[in-house]
C-alpha cells in the first residue's frame, strides 16, 4: 500500500512519535464512513494507518470518502487505486483522539470482562439472514470494539451457535462468546447439562465457552444440581465463567449459594430490560445484582426495534417518543443510541445485548458508547417513561 504523496510511509511511522492520541476509541459523527456500505471502517482505523502503525488496515476500502470530524482535529482521505491498494493522505498530523465514555465491564466476580455492549445472535441462522450479512456484522461490531456475542442451543435450532462459530473463526479474533443450556422438561437428570454443553462445543467448533447461562429456572430439576454440573465443567476446562437467565432474586442467591460451595462466582443474570420494561427495578433482580456482584446482561434493550423508530403505536408511550427523539436530535445521535445510552447509565453492571442482522445497525449500536447522557436528560427520561 502506498500512503499518500506528501508523506511516505517510513516518514509517518517517524511522525507517529510526536501525535498525541488520547484515550482508546475515536469516532467520527454517526454516518461520517469510509466505504458507503460499510459504516465498520471509522476514523479510528484511518488514524492506525495514517500513524503507520498499521498501514494494511485501510485495504478493504473500496470506496474514497472525505472525512472530517472537528471534535477529533483529523482529516482523512483515502483514494482507491487500480491496483487495488489504497492511496492515504493525512491533512493532519496531530491527532487527539476522545475518551471512550463506556469501557469494558466486569461479568461480576468471575475475572472476566466484556464489552459493554454486546451482540444478540437469536437470528443468526435464520433463512432470511445471509451468513455474508452476519460476517459482516461481527467484523462492523469488532472494528468498534464490540467483542461480546450471545447464542443459545435453542436460536435457530442451533444454527445460531454453528453460524457464530464460522464467524468467529473467520472474523472473530478476540471474541467472547456466551451460549445458553436450555433445562427442557424431557431433561430430567442433571448430567444431561453435559451433553447438551458437549454439543454446543461441537455446533460452535470450539474447545470452551467464556460464558454458560442456565437459560430459564423452570425445570424439574433444582437450581442447585443444575450449578454444580456447571461447576464441572469449569473444572473441567470447558467454560470460564457460569451465568443464569431469567431468573428471580431468589433464584439468583439459589444459584450463587450452590456455585459457592465450588469456590466459583456467579457471573451474571440475563433478563428482559429497557426503557420500556423496567421490571429489573421493581422485581428485585437489579438490587440483587448489586449486592451479589453479579453482571444484569439485558435482552431485548430497544424491545424489539420499538426504541429504534422513535415511534410508538401506544398513544401512552407517545411522549417517550418525542423526548428520545428530541435528545437524539440535540445531540447528533440516533434514537436507538439514545435508548441503549439511557440503559447502560442505570448501573455499571448493566452490559447490554441488542441484536444485530445488518453491519450498520451494528456499527449504530455502537455508538451508544460514545457519549453519556447528563443528569438533566436522564430525569427526562425517567420522568417521562413513569408516565408512559
Amino acid at each position: 500500500m502506498s500512503v499518500g504523496s506528501a508523506r511516505t510511509a517510513a516518514e509517518l511511522t517517524q511522525a507517529s512519535e510526536s501525535f498525541e492520541v488520547v484515550g482508546t476509541r475515536p469516532r467520527p459523527r454517526p454516518g461520517a464512513v469510509v466505504s458507503g456500505a460499510e459504516p465498520a471502517t471509522r476514523i479510528r482505523r484511518l488514524l492506525v494507518a495514517v500513524s503507520g502503525l498499521e498501514l494494511a488496515v485501510v485495504d478493504h476500502s473500496p470506496a474514497s470518502a472525505d472525512l472530517h470530524d472537528e471534535r477529533l482535529g483529523v482529516a482523512v482521505v483515502v483514494i482507491p487505486r487500480p491496483d487495488g491498494n489504497n492511496h492515504v493522505v493525512a491533512t493532519t498530523l496531530r491527532l487527539v483522539t476522545v475518551d471512550r465514555n463506556f469501557g469494558p465491564r466486569r461479568l461480576g466476580a468471575s475475572g472476566l470482562e466484556v464489552s459493554a455492549l454486546g451482540v444478540g445472535t437469536n437470528r443468526w441462522g435464520g433463512r432470511e439472514v445471509p451468513e455474508e450479512g452476519l460476517r459482516a456484522v461481527m467484523k462492523a461490531s469488532l472494528d468498534a470494539e464490540v467483542s461480546f456475542f450471545d447464542t443459545a442451543e435453542v436460536y435457530t435450532g442451533g444454527h445460531s451457535e454453528e453460524v457464530l462459530g464460522r464467524c468467529c473463526k473467520e472474523i472473530g479474533g478476540g471474541c467472547t462468546v456466551a451460549s445458553k443450556f436450555a433445562p427442557y422438561p424431557t431433561r430430567l437428570v442433571s448430567s444431561q447439562l453435559g451433553r447438551a454443553l458437549e454439543a454446543t462445543l461441537r455446533r460452535m467448533g470450539r474447545d470452551r465457552i467464556d460464558l454458560y447461562y442456565l437459560h430459564f429456572p423452570f425445570s424439574l430439576v433444582r437450581i442447585g444440581s443444575w450449578m454444580d454440573r456447571m461447576a464441572e465443567a469449569v473444572s473441567s476446562g470447558k467454560i470460564r465463567a457460569v451465568g443464569v437467565s431469567n431468573c428471580n432474586a431468589s433464584q439468583m442467591r439459589r444459584a450463587r449459594d450452590a456455585l459457592g460451595r465450588h469456590d466459583i462466582a456467579l457471573a451474571a443474570n440475563q433478563v428482559q430490560y429497557s426503557l420500556l420494561h423496567r421490571n429489573p427495578e421493581r422485581n428485585g433482580v437489579l438490587a440483587a445484582c448489586r449486592e451479589l456482584d453479579v453482571a444484569l446482561v439485558a435482552y431485548r434493550p430497544l424491545r424489539g426495534g420499538r426504541l429504534q423508530s422513535g415511534s410508538s403505536p401506544d398513544d401512552e408511550k407517545a411522549a417517550l417518543s418525542e423526548a428520545l427523539a428530541r435528545i437524539a436530535n440535540e445531540r447528533g445521535v440516533t434514537v436507538s443510541q439514545v435508548a441503549l445510552n439511557w440503559l447502560l447509565c442505570q448501573d455499571e453492571r448493566v452490559i447490554a445485548i441488542p441484536g444485530a442482522t445488518k453491519a450498520s445497525h451494528a456499527a449504530e449500536n455502537a455508538g451508544a458508547l460514545d457519549f453519556r447522557l447528563d443528569n438533566q436528560e436522564l430525569a427526562t427520561l425517567d420522568h417521562t417513561v413513569g408516565r408512559a
